[in-house]
């Protein structure tokens, strides 16, 4: 029984080296066969394949003994990132599964997972996460991550995602800006709910010296500012210009909405900033050089004095 079981064992490796040994056989007749522009011509016509969105042509071609899923176009491109960039979520899935590198780059440290999270591709982000794609893995120009990026492009469920596959809700791009700084700036509220959500860090001190409280008080995002104060944000945070707090910017910017956010959140009324003309300013003397009257009145109500 057991030389019979040895004997079996034997015959299927035989038969497998057989296989082998004709694959490659198959494999060196057909290079001999054609010249090297054919070849070339094929990884050419695949590229064109997964740009396009043209899945019956990847299936065709994908599976050829000559192909390289992971080849590199003149730019530096590989057929994963192309498809990816554009969305073409099946054709993304056949590549993996022919063994895509998930985390191939482009020259400036794109993934495949950067240029669709960028691009608000969803479906495909999921699947590249579903793959184990790094979801840090910065832009070598200017440190972005897919999470900064697509907190700053508005992508609701690319974020989503993101933050469910644990990335860093705090990671930095090169000018010190997190996501939620970035989408703070662009009024996206959603996004500053989900990143409030995860965990995200609302008194780090971004680009310019600017937190994220700051920046949605100068831009006039009232529900962020709203968002940003009930997750316990600095609301006498000091800006790039000196001593400027949300409350002196508010008042300047005659918001009288956020100045009420503000000044319920404690803020103080009676600290003093130096403006653009180099002189210094309370934000009840700048309401009233700016002639914001009711947010005098309402400074006033609150302790702001002459």
């Amino acid at each position: 029984m057991e030389t019979q079981k040895f004997n079996s064992i034997i015959l299927l490796n035989l038969c497998l080296l057989l296989s082998l040994l004709l694959f490659q056989s198959c494999q060196e007749e057909e290079e001999q066969r054609y010249p090297e522009s054919y070849f070339e011509e094929l990884q050419e016509e695949l590229l064109v394949a997964a740009e396009n969105g043209d899945v019956e042509k990847v299936k065709s071609l994908i599976d050829k003994p000559t192909i390289s899923v992971n080849d590199r176009d003149d730019a530096g491109t590989t057929l994963l990132w192309t498809a990816s960039s554009k969305g073409h979520t099946a054709i993304v899935k056949l590549l993996l599964d022919a063994g895509a590198n998930v985390d191939a780059a482009n020259p400036e440290g794109l993934t495949s997972l950067w240029m669709a999270s960028q691009n608000d591709h969803s479906e495909t982000v999921k699947l590249l996460l579903d793959a184990g794609a790094n979801t840090n893995a910065a832009d070598i120009n200017t440190g972005a991550t897919p999470l900064i990026m697509a907190s700053l492009q508005g992508h609701i469920k690319p974020v989503k995602l993101l933050l469910e596959a644990n990335a860093n809700v705090n990671s930095t791009d090169k000018h010190d800006s997190t996501s939620l700084f970035l989408a703070s700036l662009k009024g996206h509220t959603e996004i500053v709910k989900l990143l409030l959500d995860a965990g995200a860090d609302v008194n780090i001190i971004g680009q310019n010296h600017t937190s994220a409280l700051l920046i949605a008080t100068a831009l006039g995002h009232t529900e962020i500012v709203k968002l940003l104060l009930d997750a316990k944000a600095d609301v006498d945070v000091v800006g790039p210009k000196k001593g400027v707090t949300p409350l002196l910017t508010a008042s300047e910017k005659g918001n009288i909405e956020i100045v009420k956010l503000l000044l319920d959140a404690g803020a103080d009324v009676n600290v003093k900033s130096q403006y653009t003309d180099g002189k210094d300013y309370t934000p009840l003397s700048i309401a009233q050089l700016k002639g914001h009257t009711e947010i005098v009145e309402l400074l006033k109500e609150h302790g702001a004095v002459e």
